[in-house]
């Protein structure tokens, strides 16, 4: 095989691996190498493809062999890094990023790729540092202005956070919203109409749907777009009245202006110091069901969530933690446990409904005003980083938050307390994935609470 016939099956192979034929890519990248066992390309794009697969070892394996024949290309470290860092080896992964720029010092790639990795590590001043000189190589890179947004609002500095998070509508992850109406940025809104839509996770929407009662005061007509479990709650229960209808037949050009429930802190210049404080927000139901009335006793009754969406996996694992550690709060003595876990995860609780004092309520919870009535009879709820710790903050009910080693922006890096919600306490991990030292301080806190009943 000529160079002509080999440059013809790169060309070929790599066609077929961008539009993920990875069979057919692989046997173009495989009959190369039978012809030129040191082609470092076709051994580069066999790495990428066991990547793709799930087959680390050998993407490892064969990438390792493309650098020993090309040792100075930046992306061969860049890719090789990608893998490490999917193996959580971050060590390795920042060394091939550093070798990448050794390289090639412009690389907008590596940069971008050591701001990931710094923010995960917990370097924020690093992570910031990266992604600055990605955007400056490459003005126009909306995830790194996004990235590098979440964790100015992590950092408390919710101004230049904000402003720098918009730039989310822009990455190839957004789900365009393209309504022939504009979408609102503080001019005057006396006597027109908003709708509100919700981009992101159904917790995001409680905590942010606060803002249209500023909305409200400015004179404007307020209107949800919203998800099936959240209609009933915003059309019954939010502390003002509002009109809700379901995304799925929200007409956007019915009215003047729409927003992304998301944006609005934004548009209303919102700090650490002004963040809307009108808790709570959410009120529970007046009349509950007789199938939702607790069973009186003196323990104190404690929900208990330990699972959170699984709309993204790897948040999911970092977030959720396992049943048995919140069951083991029966130890203290005096508490009831009820789960509001919803979901596939919610059967995992079965293993322990034979013991006295705990009790499975996910066949009562079809919505969150069912969630809500439960929560209004409880004496503190214990939960993950999901949608019910909103619900509880946004109804003043004292809610434990536990959170892992880096958490969402909302909850900043520090600190037991949160202006979002001041019945709420926040209990971090000071490890990545170390659940137990943080069980151990919820446990400390509650025998105390309990004591002083």
């Amino acid at each position: 095989m000529n160079d002509a016939q080999i440059q013809k099956q790169l060309t070929l192979g790599t066609q077929y691996y961008q539009s993920g034929q990875l069979q057919a890519a692989k046997g173009c990248f495989q009959y190369i190498l039978q012809q030129q066992a040191d082609h470092a390309n076709a051994w580069h794009f066999l790495g990428l493809i066991a990547e793709q697969e799930n087959q680390y070892r050998d993407a490892i394996a064969f990438i390792i062999k493309s650098l020993k024949i090309q040792p100075d290309s930046a992306i061969f470290h860049i890719n090789l890094g990608n893998i490490y860092q999917k193996q959580g080896d971050v060590q390795q992964a920042v060394l091939l990023y550093q070798q990448a720029l050794r390289l090639q010092p412009n690389n907008v790639n590596a940069y971008y790729n050591l701001g990931f990795i710094y923010h995960e590590q917990g370097k924020l001043t690093e992570a910031i540092a990266a992604y600055e000189k990605a955007i400056e190589l490459q003005p126009d890179l909306a995830e790194a202005h996004s990235n590098l947004g979440i964790i100015l609002l992590s950092c408390g500095r919710f101004i230049e956070g904000f402003a720098e998070f918009e730039w989310r509508f822009q990455t190839e992850t957004f789900l365009p919203i393209k309504p022939k109406n504009p979408m609102w940025d503080s001019v005057d809104i006396q006597g027109k109409s908003i709708v509100l839509w919700n981009e992101q996770g159904l917790g995001d929407a409680i905590q942010f749907s606060r803002y249209a009662i500023l909305l409200r005061e400015r004179g404007a007509k307020v209107i949800f777009s919203i998800e099936s479990p959240l209609m009933k709650l915003f059309q019954e229960h939010l502390l003002e009245k509002f009109a809700v209808i379901h995304k799925n037949y929200c007409n956007f050009d019915d009215y003047d202006y729409h927003a992304s429930l998301m944006s609005l802190p934004r548009i209303f210049h919102t700090t650490l110091d002004t963040i809307p404080q009108s808790i709570p927000y959410i009120l529970a139901p007046n009349n509950l069901p007789a199938g939702y009335i607790l069973p009186a006793s003196n323990d104190y009754k404690i929900g208990i969530v330990w699972s959170a969406a699984k709309l993204n996996l790897e948040f999911h694992q970092k977030k959720s933690c396992s049943p048995e550690l919140l069951i083991d709060l029966l130890q203290i003595g005096n508490v009831s446990l009820y789960s509001l876990q919803v979901g596939e995860d919610a059967p995992q609780i079965q293993p322990w409904l034979n013991r006295d004092r705990i009790q499975d309520l996910s066949y009562l919870l079809n919505d969150f005003v069912d969630t809500a009535s439960i929560i209004h009879q409880l004496d503190l709820v214990i939960t993950v980083d999901t949608a019910v710790a909103h619900l509880a903050g946004a109804m003043g009910k004292p809610v434990w938050v536990l959170l892992p080693f880096i958490p969402d922006w909302r909850w900043q890096l520090q600190g037991e307390n949160t202006p979002w919600y001041p019945t709420m306490c926040l209990f971090r991990q000071t490890r990545r994935g170390d659940w137990e030292s943080v069980m151990h301080r919820v446990k400390q806190r509650l025998a105390s609470v309990i004591s002083n009943r």
